[in-house]
């Protein structure tokens, strides 16, 4: 298992470990493998509300957080987004495309709102939210 310290180096994540406040990613693989297998993200949660590293302004409640897909609790797609839409990967574009169809109306307004919160000078995403 890794630890990924921010700005995003990997490092060994020691047995009996408390991660610091500040990593959001944990990575690991099978010994006997090449490729990673496994991604952990962590999210911050004070009081009940998780809130987004990127500005505190944008924060729920906990227990939204999470929805269901086929029986598996997920990070809802228009969260996920939210982060991914920081770097704007090719990975990330792609996942934007294949997620627009998904999205509820409620879901798309509120990417809205956060990605105007974040990106003042606009961001190419908003106009495809429309």
């Amino acid at each position: 298992m890794y630890a990924a310290d921010p700005p995003g180096t990997l490092r060994p994540w020691l047995t009996n470990e408390y991660l610091p406040y500040g990593i959001h990613d944990i990575w690991g693989y099978q010994t006997d493998t090449r490729a990673w297998q496994l991604q952990i993200m962590l999210a911050e949660v004070e009081d009940g509300e998780w809130f987004s590293r990127r500005s505190q302004l944008i924060r729920g409640q906990r227990n939204d957080l999470l929805v269901m897909y086929h029986e598996i609790p997920c990070v809802r797609i228009d969260v996920q987004l939210m982060y991914k839409a920081h770097h704007l990967l090719s990975k990330d574009e792609s996942d934007f495309q294949a997620s627009l169809p998904l999205l509820r109306p409620q879901a798309k307004r509120w990417l809205k709102a956060q990605l105007r919160l974040l990106y003042p000078e606009g961001h190419p995403w908003l106009t495809r939210l429309e």
